[in-house]
């Protein structure tokens, strides 16, 4: 018995509009090649586009008719169609399925490779695909749950037996959850209402140390990684949440002269001593992904999470009195829409590489006039990062 699952009506009927499309773009390319204003031009690199185009949308259709998962059970074999070549397993070849989003995936046994991948969301009878599956072959994703609830069960991190590990086990998931809710909650409003900005600026900063230190407290039943069919808890998205609104702010509220050296001095020194500290930590605590990937990702926030404290803080922290620069206005524009945006461009100061575009209100607009002055006040900043704002009247 062969069973085929083809593409969905609807995935086809979508696939048709956009060649009828292609093929529409091909012929009008294809017209204006030959003929403009009523005169033969034979524009060749228009026709040789119209061309491709055309063989495109032919080999797309071909390929579209032809695409097919097939399972045999009767011989024992699974495979893909398409216009390019047919990809086929025994069962006996295949370790097993896993779904994600977007795929259903076939793994094979060593010592073949090749994945086989399914995308689910465009084919017709998911439904008897996915029991034709479970009856032929093992749900790795069933598996790996079960692994890692039995994992639980054993973990003595937990406790000393399976009672006192569940236990634990449910009020780290109460931990996890309760931090990763205020962390996006903090991290939502500092991002959308930064009305009283230094306490929630503090809370945003404050609260990826807390994630660090409960990470540690819990010795990894509280991960920083997230990982399919796990049922540990994660802090990771909470992490990050904060970690980027911090980077955000910093970049958005701030201004600083940033051909300043001392800024990449100060981010690298800083973010080497946060990551020797975290490294120094947590070293001894056992990830399931590769420990590459677990610290190079752990780096990478920190240094965005440096980035933007530093920012802040640099200009938070600072007591130095102002330098007063008067640049004329060089340029002005508008881009025009249901909300309209007026900007305005300085002359180069203080050294700057390049001065930015300013946004202004539209009375602001009207009133500046190119070769007119603006008011910058530029401080020295309190770890030596030069920081400025433009007073426009």
């Amino acid at each position: 018995m062969r069973e085929e699952f083809r593409y969905s009506k609807a995935t086809h009927i979508f696939a048709y509009i956009t060649l009828i499309g292609f093929l529409i773009l091909a012929c009008v390319i294809f017209y204006f090649g030959i003929i403009k204003d009523g005169y033969q031009v034979d524009s060749w690199w228009m026709i040789l586009i119209s061309i491709i185009l055309l063989v495109l949308n032919i080999f797309l259709y071909i390929d579209i008719k032809s695409r097919l998962i097939y399972i045999d059970v009767k011989n024992k074999v699974i495979g893909r169609v398409n216009a390019i070549n047919t990809l086929e397993y025994s069962f006996s070849e295949i370790k097993g399925f896993s779904i994600n989003e977007n795929y259903l995936i076939l793994h094979p046994n060593p010592p073949l490779t090749k994945v086989l991948q399914i995308p689910i969301s465009y084919i017709e009878k998911t439904d008897e695909l996915f029991v034709l599956l479970a009856s032929n072959f093992k749900n790795l994703d069933e598996e790996e749950a079960e692994n890692s609830v039995e994992e639980l069960l054993n973990d003595e991190r937990l406790g000393y037996n399976e009672t006192s590990r569940l236990e634990n086990f449910t009020v780290a998931k109460k931990v996890s959850k309760i931090l990763n809710v205020v962390s996006y909650i903090v991290a939502l409003l500092f991002l959308l209402f930064p009305r009283i900005y230094f306490i929630q600026y503090a809370l945003c900063a404050i609260l990826p140390l807390v994630i660090v230190f409960i990470y540690k407290k819990y010795n990894g039943v509280i991960k920083l990684e997230e990982l399919k069919n796990d049922v540990y808890p994660t802090l990771i998205f909470g992490l990050v949440t904060l970690v980027i609104v911090v980077f955000y702010r910093a970049i958005i509220d701030y201004k600083i002269i940033d051909n300043n050296k001392t800024i990449w001095i100060n981010l690298s020194i800083a973010s080497a001593i946060l990551f020797t500290i975290f490294y120094s930590l947590v070293n001894g605590i056992p990830v399931k992904t590769s420990k590459v990937l677990f610290f190079g990702s752990i780096f990478f926030l920190i240094v965005l999470y440096t980035y933007g404290n530093m920012i802040i803080l640099n200009t938070m922290l600072d007591k130095s009195k102002p330098k007063i620069f008067t640049p004329k206005i060089v340029n002005k524009h508008m881009i025009a829409g249901k909300n309209a945006t007026y900007y305005i461009k300085p002359e180069k100061w203080n050294n700057l590489i390049d001065a930015e575009d300013l946004e202004v209100s539209s009375s602001q607009y009207i009133n500046k006039q190119i070769g007119d002055s603006l008011i910058v006040y530029c401080f020295s900043g309190a770890f030596k990062i030069p920081h400025y704002f433009y007073l426009i009247k």
